[in-house]
């Protein structure tokens, strides 16, 4: 199914070992082709192409994503927004509203992969307690892994202040890390991890 629309392209991608789905929608869900895709660099490009201008494109993390990611290079995004309902660390659940920017790079060779991503911007939530809360947030993160997933590194680290409203001054910073060999959907073997923490606190 196409269908004329010609604002920024949202593509979800539903990566299996040997074939891929990617589903091409507009940013509010209509959906606008899907392609069946035998997986390689050329064929996720052209559909990715037919996304035109600085598609937003979400990979589900299934059996050795990586070779996508690589071939999606470096992807930004400006004054992006989504609306969702989760946790705001340290204050409580709500309905959670963020603008950021975002910088995603991911290379891979012949010695592995490796991918890096930094989001930066604003919050605002309306809590299921009542009341709402605001403030700024930054994440960073970083997976690498040798071609055969036995030496992987994973770095995530959060920092996020709450501005305004309920809990203004709180500040919550997570640090958590991986070090070890991963599956063959990228997961890591925490039973046979090297090293793995999970640091997170209110201040």
């Amino acid at each position: 199914m196409e269908t004329a629309y010609d604002g920024r392209q949202i593509v979800g991608m539903d990566l299996h070992r040997r074939r891929s789905v990617l589903v091409r929608m507009t940013e509010d869900g209509r959906r606008l082709g899907v392609a069946r895709i035998t997986n390689s660099p050329a064929g996720l490009c052209r559909v990715i192409a037919q996304a035109g201008e600085s598609p937003r494109v979400g990979l589900e993390g299934t059996y050795r994503w990586h070779w996508a990611a690589a071939n999606l290079g470096t992807t930004t995004e400006h004054y992006a927004t989504e609306t969702f309902q989760d946790q705001v660390p340290c204050i409580g659940p709500g309905e959670i509203t963020v603008t950021y920017n975002e910088v995603d790079h991911s290379t891979e060779n012949a010695h592995g992969f490796d991918a890096t991503f930094t989001q930066t911007g604003t919050f605002s939530a309306v809590l299921d307690q009542g009341g709402t809360s605001s403030g700024r947030f930054t994440t960073w993160g970083n997976f690498n892994t040798d071609t055969i997933g036995e030496q992987a590194n994973g770095t995530f680290i959060i920092s996020l202040t709450v501005k305004s409203g309920v809990g203004a001054g709180t500040h919550f910073n997570e640090n958590s890390h991986f070090t070890g060999p991963v599956d063959a959907d990228g997961n890591p073997i925490f039973d046979l991890a090297k090293v793995a923490f999970d640091n997170a606190r209110c201040h």
